[in-house]
This record gives C-alpha cells, structure tokens and sequence, in this order.
C-alpha cells in the first residue's frame, strides 16, 4: 500500500474505514466488498458531502439522523472560518456557538440527542437542574474536537501557520478552492494511454464517471496524477460486471483527448471474443421443447423471470431458491412442468449385512445357534495376516499404492488415503474409498490472512509442520524462499501476525510476518521430527 499510495496509507485508512461505517464497503466470506449500488448512490452527492459523511463516518457508525447532524455541524464551522482562520480553540467555540443556534430552531434535536434513551437523559438532566443546551453543546464541543483530524487529512481544513502562541492555525481546505466539478458533459480530458496499456489520469473527473474507469483499471500508484494499467484480468473484470468492449472503448474515448491506441481497440475486441467463447451460470434453469418454448415464452409469469435465453427453449431464470422456482411454476397454470431435477448425485448408503446362520452340538445337546459371518473385509484381514514375509507384506502395500493411483479422487482424499496405507490402517483395496476421508484445508495464499492464521493454529494443534513461502527480491525469475519448521505459537498484533516456528533442520526458533507470507501450507503427520 506504501507503495502505491506514497505518503496516503493514512488517509487509505480514513477513507476505508468511512466508507465501511457507511456501508459501502461490506465484509462477507471473501474479505470486504463494494456494494455498488450503495457506491454509485454514494457518488450521486455533491463533492462537498462525499468529503463531509467520509469525515463523520471515519469516527464510528452512527444513526442516519446523527450522522446528518455531525456532519452539518462540521460544514457550518469550517464554512464560518474567516480569512485569517482559526485555531483548535477557536474551531471548537464556534461548535459551541452553532450548537447554540440549532438549539433554538423548533423541532430539531441537538447533537446525540435524537434518540429515546437520549431523550429520557436529557428529562432526567432537567430533573436534576441542568439544561439539554449544556449538554448538546458539550456535546457538539467533543464531536469536533474529534472531527478536526478527519477534516485535516480530507482536505476540510488545512493548517496555515502558528500564532504567536505556537497553537496551529486553521483554514479552509484546498477541495474548496477546486469545486465543484463538472457533473454533466463535457467533462475535461484527463486520460494520457501509452502503447503498453498504461494510463495516466489527471484530476477533474467527479467520483460519478471515475467509478466505470476503475471497473477495467488496475492501480499502480496514486498521486495527484494516478497511474493505472489496463490488463487481461482487469477487462474481464469489467465483463463481469456487466459491461462490454464497446463500453470500455467508449469510456476511454470520452475522457482521452486523441484517438485510442488501436492495438488496445484489437486487444479488446480479442479479450471479448475469449471472454463470450465460453460461460459458466448458476441458477434455475427450465428447459423446453420445440411445441413448448413459445407457450413458456408468451406466459407472463414465467417470461418477467427468464434472465437469459441460453439457447431456443433453455432459459436462464432469476428465481434464487426451491421455494421461488415452485411458487413461479405454480402461478405460471402450466401442469406440464414436473418437479425440479437436480444434477447432484445421490448419497451412497452402506449395505447390510449377510446373516449365517447353522447348527452346532454343545454340552451333549444340539441346538440351533445363530452368528454373523465374517465380512469381506474381515476375511482379507486374515489373509494379511497370513503373509508370513515382510516381503510379501510389502508387495501387498506396493499393490495397494498402485490401486490407490488408479482412483479419480482429489489430491487431498489421495494423501489422506496414502497415510492411511502407510500406518498399516488400510489393509484392502476394498476401503480406498474417497468419502472416508474427511476434507481439510491445508493451505493458504494470498490476501487470505485469516485462512493463514487458521493452517498455522490447526497444525499447531495437531502437531504438524508448516511450509511457508516468501518472496525473493534477488530473484528475477520469482522463485520464493521456502520456510519449513514445527509452529510454536502466534502473537496476533494490530495489522499482522507472527508466528513463531522451530526451523528444520537448523532447531532454531524465529519470528516470521504471516500477513507478508506468499502462502501458508501444512504439511501432514510428523515427517522430518
């Protein structure tokens, strides 16, 4: 992050914890997401309110009423700063007089107070012989002390100097100066593309036309001109959001004051053309034939709900569960329609066993007994242990391996059946079966920083060695730097983890960065210990 936003990462980390608060970023199974409606309604703002709801929202998550009230708190103090500016003091007595002011206008609540507990507080207050003005406006006096920092680093304010008592001086930000921005065309040209697909962006686009550039750029740095790459992965990306290639050549030409390189034109038609070559949907899909299709088309409640025509009469609907797709058939009136066939296969059930039953004198009377005969399994135990060699036992083991080879199973089910032949637990072809073996994650890579911690503490736990891998500055070709030892434990900080680990074969004990880890691996058993 340094590295592409030099001398911003606090700022990063301002900005991403605003638009967290504010919901535009949610975190879900795969880390933190853009809830893109969320964004683009986000973008709909004035500049002078993205700046101002970024500023409140860094602090914490508030109610839509508080953070309303916060905000226009900050908006009309630094609105009110006079050309000579104002200090810190002086910040936070005009809150204090602003607070003051909304007090007196009927009906509205005053900072922190819009709430019923707020409410019950401030009669308890009155009980007491205090006033809800002292309150609001103590109030309104710390939300801006904290707010002061925020607004510096957004730009609301900027620091001009020191007075004679060395207290800093405050004045109007620079984003004032440079609004607002054009919000309809034509916007300016801010777009600079070189031949290799790296493209310079200047300032003067509102967040509005900036988010379709980011759906197919990727950031190399940002400083007041942003450099970005438009690459194979990041087109598709922008595929996979809806857009096109006519779309993204449209974008680039509207903001690039000459022609787009043509090489770019060909590499986008080509990208397209692979990207449409070969598609992969999930959902419900309802197949028709020939005298059929044009009934199920001309049907209002099932054609509202056909997403995508995948071929004539195989439709692509957007019901999300069983319950949707029988409720659509059910309105549709068409009694032609079974129930919905799934493409899973059925769970296999073990079968039950032979009962053998005999006769057999005891104590000089006969009488008739009963016994479960030995199974398959059982009788080629016997025969294993009949192998009178370790030659022979070998070969049997050798043989099992080569059965084991010949099975389509997951590397993950192979290994764990492996090390089940060589601990002598497996004795027969008959028990390499693949449902047997239970499936664990082994392995991390990436951002995926929880799923590193997770392999590091469950071998850990099951007292296993871990392989980590790291990158090799010295190495052009990108071969990593291998780290084999026994885990010990984890010291979790603010912004990464540790782990400490016994090397092997040295037996010396180091801390190494999990966060900075290229990949995190377990390696099963107690090999090498």
């Amino acid at each position: 992050m340094e590295q592409i936003f030099p001398g911003k990462v606090e700022l990063l980390h301002c900005v991403t914890a605003g638009f967290i608060n504010l919901s535009v970023l949610k975190e879900d199974d795969r880390g933190f997401v853009v809830d893109e409606n969320k964004l683009k309604q986000f973008a709909q703002l004035d500049e002078i309110n993205q700046y101002t709801l970024l500023c409140v929202a860094s602090q914490g998550r508030f109610s839509r009423s508080g953070l309303v009230r916060q905000a226009r708190l900050l908006l009309d103090v630094v609105s009110g700063i006079s050309e000579t500016g104002y200090t810190r003091t002086g910040l936070l007595r005009s809150a204090f007089l602003v607070s003051e002011k909304d007090n007196d206008i009927p009906g509205m609540a005053p900072i922190g107070q819009s709430g019923r507990f707020a409410s019950m507080l401030a009669r308890s207050r009155e009980a007491e012989g205090g006033t809800g003005n002292a309150f609001s406006a103590m109030d309104a006096i710390s939300t801006m002390d904290r707010l002061i920092d925020s607004a510096l680093l957004l730009g609301l304010l900027t620091e001009k100097g020191k007075d004679e008592c060395g207290e800093s001086i405050f004045v109007k930000g620079s984003i004032f100066a440079n609004l607002p921005r054009p919000t309809e065309p034509p916007f300016p040209k801010v777009l600079n593309i070189d031949a290799g697909f790296t493209v310079t962006l200047l300032p003067g686009l509102p967040l509005s036309e900036l988010i379709p550039l980011m759906q197919f750029m990727e950031i190399q740095q940002f400083d007041t001109a942003a450099q970005f790459e438009i690459t194979k992965k990041s087109v598709m990306r922008a595929f996979d959001a809806g857009m096109n290639h006519e779309q993204v050549l449209d974008t680039l030409t509207q903001f690039c004051p000459y022609e787009v390189p043509q090489n770019l034109c060909v590499s986008l038609e080509d990208w397209s053309n692979s990207y449409s070559s070969v598609a992969l949907y999930k959902g419900y899909i309802l197949q028709a034939n020939k005298e059929n299709a044009a009934a199920i088309e001309r049907n209002p409640a099932i054609s509202q709900h056909i997403a995508l025509t995948l071929a004539p009469g195989i439709y692509l609907l957007d019901v999300e569960n069983d319950v949707q797709a029988k409720a659509l058939i059910a309105a549709s009136g068409v009694d032609f329609i079974g129930t919905i066939k799934s493409a899973l296969k059925p769970a296999e059930s073990a079968s039950f066993p032979t009962v053998w039953y005999g006769h057999s004198s005891v104590a000089g009377g006969a009488r008739k007994a009963y016994a479960f005969a030995e199974t398959e399994q059982e009788d080629q135990n016997q025969n294993i242990a009949a192998l009178s060699s370790e030659t022979d036992r070998a070969k049997h083991f050798d043989s099992m391996r080569d059965e084991l080879e010949k099975l389509n199973l997951l590397p993950e089910q192979k290994e764990g059946l492996l090390d089940r032949i060589k601990r002598k637990i497996i004795l027969s072809p008959v028990q390499l079966r693949g449902d047997s073996v239970r499936l664990e994650r082994i392995a991390a890579s990436g951002m995926d920083f929880s799923g590193k911690v997770h392999i590091i503490e469950s071998a850990i736990s099951s007292n296993s060695m871990v392989e980590l891998e790291y990158e090799n500055p010295n190495d052009a070709e990108g071969e990593g730097i291998m780290i084999v030892g026994n885990p010990l434990n984890v010291e979790k900080l603010d912004d990464d983890a540790l782990i400490r680990i016994e090397l092997i074969p040295q037996h010396e004990e180091k801390l190494f960065s999990i966060g900075k880890a290229r990949m995190v691996k377990r390696i099963r058993g107690s090999v090498l210990k």
